[in-house]
C-alpha cells in the first residue's frame, strides 16, 4: 500500500485578519496580504472567482453547527434558512 504523506497547516483567521483582508482603507490591510500572499498556494482557491453568498451563508452556518455554536447574523434570510435548518441562530436586538 503507498502512503503519501501531505503537510497541511490548518489557519483560522479571526475576525480582524478578514475584515484587514477585505477592506482596502483597513490599517491593516497590506500587512494581512503580505503575509496571506506568503502562504504556498492559499489564495488559489479564490484566483478565478468568487464564493456566492449563500455558498459563505452556507460554510458559516455549518462552522457554526461543527463548533457548538449559535450563528449570529443580521441577515434575516440566513437567520430563517439556519433556523428552518435546526441551528441556533440569532439577530441581535
Amino acid at each position: 500500500m503507498l502512503q503519501t504523506k501531505i503537510r497541511m497547516t490548518l489557519l483560522l483567521i479571526d475576525l480582524n485578519v478578514c475584515l484587514a483582508l477585505s477592506d482596502a482603507g483597513n490599517f491593516h490591510n497590506a500587512t494581512a496580504w503580505v503575509w496571506l500572499n506568503k502562504l504556498p498556494g492559499a489564495t488559489e482557491p479564490f484566483a478565478t472567482e468568487k464564493a456566492s453568498k449563500p455558498v459563505g451563508d452556507c460554510w458559516l452556518l455549518s462552522f457554526a453547527q461543527s463548533a457548538g455554536a449559535s450563528l449570529v447574523t443580521f441577515d434575516r434570510a440566513l437567520h430563517q434558512f439556519a433556523r428552518s435548518n435546526g441551528a441556533t441562530a440569532v439577530i441581535p436586538a
